[in-house]
């Protein structure tokens, strides 16, 4: 079995488990990203420096929309849901997993 299999049924094991964990997973999920991106705008607003938000906003836009998908044009990999029998917490998305596109824009962002 290899290792990103092994992880992903080490982590999925917890699904469903504690209604807690899901409802906290899901808020993740969808919330954190636009969080963190508020946080960082009010940052940035707060002290009147609006190139702590702005450069990496650009960067991670730049990763996502053209990076992302240059590299998702050659290499497709198929969701864990589209392969393996489990029961998904969300709707399944329509990209692809590898490369997904909101690692690539905190990764980019928090470089840019």
């Amino acid at each position: 079995m290899n290792l990103d299999l092994v992880i992903f049924n080490a982590i999925n094991g917890y699904t469903r488990k504690s209604s807690a964990l899901d409802f906290f997973t899901a808020l993740s999920a969808i919330y954190l990203g636009h969080a963190l991106i508020v946080i960082l705008a009010c940052a940035a607003f707060l002290g009147g420096n609006w190139q702590i938000f702005l450069v990496p906003l650009a960067a991670g836009l730049t990763a996502r929309f053209f990076i992302n998908e240059a590299i998702c044009f050659f290499y497709k990999r198929k969701r864990p849901l589209a392969v393996l029998p489990i029961l998904p917490l969300l709707k399944k998305p329509n990209q692809p997993a590898v490369p997904s596109g909101h690692p690539a824009v905190f990764f980019a962002g928090s470089f840019g």
